[in-house]
């Protein structure tokens, strides 16, 4: 080694102690436990209802090349098109869904911890560290969601308009376009942000005239163009033009920043609105900030004295907390991933108040800090526990129809079997269920999957199928293959159902102690057992029938090709049914298209109309013996199905075997 050499290594242990010595180690504390909290097992838990729901909808994005936004859906088309690019380089997994929200929250925190220059750095700082571990922040960030990258837009415009007020520089503008922009193409509720805010600043100058701000912004001459101004306004409208427009086209999703509002309306606020469902109480954002949001809820105690001599821009902070607030509880519709827009002022509010105190130095200070560690542990604490413990408690307000752990073992047991053949990702799935996301994503990659949200399949039996436990009876019915079963639970607003797995196709996936569904095989019509079927070649049973034979019962289900007669065509079944117990008997007809049933010469049950399979019930009080019946069904075209069922006084509920049937009177006793 040279002398020269020799000198220059303490020059450069030296340079790098001083580098070292000029970087900020709080706020990369801050932002490396934020990252932890938000990137740290992301797909720990399995995907909630409204993540299926938004990675499903990349599947339209991808068929039709763009995002057809639709003002009923209330959220725009930014975190799709995100969606879609975050898809197109990781594929359909949880990571390449939920990256995308923790993303944007991450950015969210670097941005208040940019707000130093305006609040202060302890106030930046300690709301940065508020919201890190925040358990609303980071149980909600890690989904799938709009609301995290509206957090972002919106305090990406809060930093704009510090800026602007401070500076009116060129940059203050990009930052105030690109923020509002930003909250426009993510989710119709920035409104509420921007009144609120519009609103604080408002009482704010008008509070001063009374009580001045002990710290007021000085006024700037701007230093920029009319040019610069029509430069950023012409931006941010070709990009709001550009998404909702799906990039040209489809131009009536223009059309929709504005028609949103009204459905919005009628969601949220109108007591004609379906969604009663969702509807909660005033106070119910307060009870999430007692349960889980300690910090939060100081800062809304600690908003008053803000009231007193306090710098201005605290002072906004305060007052846009407790309007948005306002405006969050009056609408009646309430999801609680909203909270997120809810909460963060409220921090801000906090380290605001808490950096007044630690301003003053000696004791006021110390308890400052006390404070402030101890709110920010209690809450780390709340955060590992729901998110990595709890996420599925529904003794848990947070938690809102997140998915089970039990859906997750269906779809392992479902990859298994394609991952040793991939072909199996062509068999049918059949999902009977009345709600039943996030099961379309998972079965993404499969080609055959079909949903049944009031009815049943036509033809039942499929490689896997999700059925409610209402309907278990009557699926097994039309079942003619043996399969495994198993109970499951997809979220806590549902109850428990069942999936079967066809028993050939799944054999070695379970063990010799598993559950398996047989199904009921009824016998073969004897001699004298039976209806009698008459086949017209028309919809209305007119004219000698074509066709004459008996039926063991009436249960058939054709597909288009199937059909006895090509459409439109009827069918009448006659004779007489034996009913074995007296006392109230139900009795069911489902049909694609129409029919009709008739006992003792009186309609039961009227399902006429050209419609798909649809399922009708009707009682009759009857006595044991027999009875006159007629079925009478009709098919205008596309498949075709009848099934006709009953269920005993006894409480059976089953099919009718073409025993209970006969094709005319008989003195034959049962």
């Amino acid at each position: 080694m040279s002398h020269t050499e020799s000198i220059s290594l303490p020059a450069r242990g030296k340079a790098l102690l001083e580098s070292l010595k000029k970087v900020d180690w709080l706020r990369v504390f801050i932002l490396a436990l934020s990252f932890l909290s938000l990137f740290l097992f992301l797909d720990w838990k399995p995907p909630q209802h409204d993540e299926g729901v938004n990675g499903w909808m990349i599947q339209d994005l991808l068929a039709k090349g763009y995002y057809p936004y639709d003002p009923a859906n209330y959220h725009g088309p930014l975190h799709f098109y995100v969606l879609f690019v975050f898809r197109l380089f990781l594929g359909d997994n949880l990571w390449a869904l939920r990256l995308p929200a923790v993303i944007f929250a991450w950015a969210s925190i670097y941005l208040l911890t940019e707000l130093k220059p305006y609040l202060g750095k302890f106030c930046a700082y300690a709301a940065a560290l508020f919201v890190s571990v925040s358990p609303g922040m980071m149980f909600y960030s890690r989904y799938a969601i709009h609301e995290s990258t509206l957090l972002f837009f919106s305090i990406l415009t809060l930093l704009g308009f510090f800026r602007f007020w401070d500076r009116k520089d060129v940059k203050s503008l990009w930052l105030l376009g690109a923020g509002f922009t930003g909250m426009i193409v993510t989710k119709e509720t920035y409104v509420l942000a921007v009144l609120s805010f519009v609103g604080a600043w408002m009482l704010t100058l008008l509070y001063e005239k009374f009580l001045p701000s002990t710290e007021v912004p000085p006024r700037v001459p701007a230093s920029f163009s009319l040019r610069d101004i029509g430069r950023v306004t012409g931006t941010c409208a070709f990009v709001i033009v550009l998404l909702y427009s799906g990039f040209f086209l489809n131009w009536s999703g223009v059309l929709g920043l504005f028609t949103t509002f009204f459905k919005w309306l009628n969601t949220g606020a109108l007591s004609t609105s379906e969604q009663k469902g969702h509807w909660k109480a005033v106070m119910y954002w307060i009870q999430l900030f007692l349960r889980y949001e300690w910090p939060a809820s100081l800062g809304i105690l600690m908003s008053f004295p803000l009231l007193g001599p306090a710098p201005r821009w605290h002072r906004v902070m305060m007052l846009y907390a407790l309007l948005l607030l306002a405006a969050y509880s009056m609408i009646p519709y309430k999801t609680p991933w909203c909270i997120l827009q809810i909460i963060w002022p409220f921090l801000v509010v906090a380290a605001s108040v808490l950096g007044l105190f630690a301003s003053r130095g000696g004791r006021e200070k110390a308890a400052a800090l006390i404070v402030m560690g101890l709110l920010s542990v209690t809450s780390l604490c709340k955060s590992v526990s729901l998110n990595f413990f709890h996420y599925a408690d529904d003794q848990e307000p947070y938690v809102h129809v997140q998915t089970f752990e039990s859906l997750m073992s269906v779809d392992r047991k479902i990859k298994a079997l394609v991952a040793r053949d991939p072909t199996k990702r062509h068999m049918t799935i059949h999902v009977v269920k009345k709600a039943y996301w996030p099961i379309s994503w998972l079965l993404v990659d499969f080609t055959h999957h079909y949903y049944y949200t009031e009815e049943l399949p036509p033809k039942a039996d499929a490689g896997v199928i999700f059925c409610d436990v209402e309907r278990k009876t009557r699926l097994e019915m039309r079942l003619k293959r043996p399969y495994f079963v198993e109970r499951f639970r997809l979220n806590p607003a549902q109850d428990p159902g069942y999936v079967y797995y066809d028993k050939e196709l799944f054999k070695d996936l379970f063990g010799p102690g598993a559950e398996v569904f047989e199904p009921e095989t009824l016998p073969e019509a004897k001699p004298g057992e039976g209806l009698l079927a008459r086949y017209y070649n028309n919809s209305l049973w007119q004219g000698d029938p074509v066709l004459e034979k008996v039926a063991g019962t009436p249960d058939f289900s054709w597909d288009m090709k199937e059909t006895p007669l090509p459409a439109p065509f009827s069918v009448m079944f006659e004779g007489e049914i034996f009913v074995p117990e007296s006392g109230d008997v139900g009795f069911y007809l489902a049909s694609d298209d129409g029919s009709d049933l008739t006992l003792d010469n009186e309609i039961l049950i009227n399902n006429l109309g050209d419609h798909s399979e649809k399922t009708k019930e009707g009682t009759k009080k009857m006595e044991k013996g027999w009875h006159p019946i007629r079925v009478r069904f009709y098919d205008v075209g596309g498949s075709a199905s009848l099934w006709l069922w009953w269920k005993l006084p006894s409480g059976r509920e089953g099919k009718i075997s073409p025993e209970h049937f006969r094709t005319s009177q008989s003195s034959e006793k049962r």
